[in-house]
């Protein structure tokens, strides 16, 4: 909603755009007025019924913001509450990091007690690779880096002893879900494409390294050096109308964008405390085998 308001204001649509505002507006406070215990967000409170508040911490409680991280539309609750429950699900969730269960109990610290409930089945206890792998992904890009790379490992680990490494068992063998594995390496590469706004914003702090990408038009390479970013269009095309990029150790007050190594004139520049933002007012395509470079 918080997206769709965006395109609507692109559009010049007021109407749609503030509807979509004031249900995203109205969805946060009150998850934050009825779910919020301290902790983390509570995962039911039937505040208008007889059956009252459920303290049970999802794991999945704040896929809504992790959504949000990997389309760059910023933040739909509190930085340091999501930052809380994201500790708090880790707490009561990772256990012996060997698997991230679906969801806990603070009166169960350890497993529910699915034989003396009416449950038909234990759901809460299990752990699903594709929750694990996305919960990582989420950790990451909040910057929880050695949190999210325990529960990689974790899955890992599982799974390669027990030779189904790219075959993860749910709901039988090869389950989709663990495609979420994909945005792990959005998640380092602090990459987010948003209607033409393409970001970076790197959790690796080394000189040099290279990273894989993916847009909705190709695959690319970010290459970082010490003084430069550079990205090469492997297969397809990459288009935008902005870059944003942000940890790229360049020092210059003055950095420039090159094609193929040739000075692209049309793009403007501007270098904040801490990104350095190139737009343009033409959408620009990057063609396979070619590259930009920042420098």
């Amino acid at each position: 909603l918080t997206m769709a308001s965006q395109v609507a204001a692109d559009l010049g649509d007021k109407v749609l755009e503030i509807k979509y505002k004031v249900i995203a507006q109205k969805g946060t406070k009150l998850m934050e007025s009825k779910l919020w215990n301290g902790s983390y967000y509570n995962l039911a409170n039937d505040y208008l019924g007889k059956r009252g508040i459920d303290d049970g911490c999802l794991t999945d409680q704040l896929m809504g913001q992790w959504i949000a991280d990997n389309a760059g539309v910023g933040y739909l609750f509190d930085k340091e509450k999501v930052h809380k429950s994201l500790k708090s699900i880790l707490e009561r969730s990772f256990m012996d990091n060997s698997f991230l269960r679906n969801c806990s109990w603070p009166a169960y610290p350890e497993l529910f007690p699915i034989h003396t409930s009416n449950l038909w089945v234990d759901q809460a206890n299990t752990p699903w690779a594709g929750v694990e792998l996305a919960f990582a992904s989420f950790l990451i890009y909040e910057g929880m880096v050695d949190d999210g790379l325990k529960v990689i490992k974790a899955v890992d680990d599982r799974y390669r002893k027990a030779g189904l490494y790219f075959d993860q068992q749910e709901f039988g063998g090869h389950y989709f879900r663990s495609m979420s594995s994909w945005t792990i390496l959005n998640a380092f590469l602090g990459f987010t494409s948003n209607r033409g706004l393409i970001s970076f914003n790197p959790k690796n702090h080394k000189d040099n390294y290279t990273l894989f990408f993916a847009t909705s038009d190709g695959t690319e390479l970010y290459k970082k050096t010490q003084n430069s970013v550079s990205i090469e269009v492997r297969t397809g095309e990459m288009k935008f109308s902005k870059l944003k990029f942000e940890n790229t150790g360049i020092v210059s007050k003055n950095p420039k964008l090159y094609l193929d190594g040739n000075p692209i004139q049309s793009v403007k520049i501007e270098k904040t405390e801490s990104a350095i933002i190139v737009s343009s007012q033409k959408e620009v395509t990057v063609n396979y085998g070619s590259f930009i470079e920042l420098r």
